[in-house]
């Protein structure tokens, strides 16, 4: 029998020099001239109607440039589409489900984004955040995937029936006869906890539009630049080959702010 070398060997890291030597390059590392900011306002309810949202405290605060609803923001971008195969984040056959980047009627989740403020700085913008009145009817949430799936169940989607989106099944040889065939057989149900990555640098995302191509090109922290190109492209209507993604040398992990200055030529931020 062969034995892995790196089993219980003491293996030195090859991507700590980098960052440790102040040679990595991070998102924030990037930063680009005339760079606003944008925090986003995120729902404190699993599952709620959006019924008002009052935006005029946070738009008259000094050194905001601006303040998007759901309904707002919807007419400078497209839904976004996940599921129903390749370039959707999917499996061929699963359901497609379509989402606003800030909603506009109903929050599905915890921290889905419900407005965003566009401002001169970080501090105003995300000051201008505890400005903005929301005005939530609760429903009721879906906690446990088994009771998810049971009939009559709150629906996280309207178009996805008992919110089951897709089926996988691998089958392989007789499972039946092997187990009736078997001497001892075990049924036990497995629960694993939430795991959460743990980068140094979380989510984040400097676009720079090109005036002269109509184009953008967007460096993000990502394992998956391809796929968030074509995400890019679709929600703003730009075809792939206008967008460009680049990942820097160290990334990952996940987000809550983004900078943006609209209508002129200048960078974008995600972090």
């Amino acid at each position: 029998m062969v034995y892995s070398k790196q089993v219980g060997a003491r293996v030195r890291r090859k991507e700590d020099p980098r960052p440790h030597l102040c040679n990595a390059t991070y998102v924030d590392d990037l930063q680009p001239r005339r760079l606003a900011h944008l925090a986003i306002l995120r729902s404190t309810y699993a599952h709620a109607t959006i019924l008002g949202i009052d935006t005029t405290a946070a738009k008259a605060l000094p050194g905001v440039v601006a303040v998007y609803t759901g309904e707002e923001f919807s007419q400078l971008a497209d839904r976004m589409a996940f599921g129903g195969g390749e370039g959707e984040g999917g499996q061929p056959g699963q359901t497609t489900i379509s989402i606003r980047p800030i909603e506009a009627t109903r929050v599905r989740h915890v921290g889905q984004a419900v407005a965003a403020v566009v401002a001169e700085t970080s501090y105003i913008a995300r000051d201008a955040l505890d400005l903005i009145d929301v005005d939530y009817e609760p429903l009721a949430p879906v906690t446990d995937m088994l009771a998810a799936v049971e009939p009559g169940s709150p629906l996280v989607y309207d178009d996805v029936p008992n919110n089951i989106a897709y089926v996988w099944t691998n089958r392989t040889g007789d499972p039946e006869k092997a187990f009736a065939e078997a001497d001892v057989v075990v049924k036990q149900r497995i629960t694993n906890q939430r795991l959460a990555a743990l980068p140094m640098e979380t989510r984040g995302v400097v676009a720079e539009p090109d005036p002269s191509t109509t184009g953008l090109t967007v460096y993000t922290s990502t394992q998956n630049p391809h796929t968030v190109r074509t995400h890019i492209a679709k929600t703003l209507g730009l075809s792939e080959l206008a967008v460009r993604v680049v990942a820097p040398e160290v990334g990952g992990g996940f987000g809550a702010k983004i900078d943006y200055y609209p209508k002129t030529p200048s960078p974008v931020r995600l972090l």
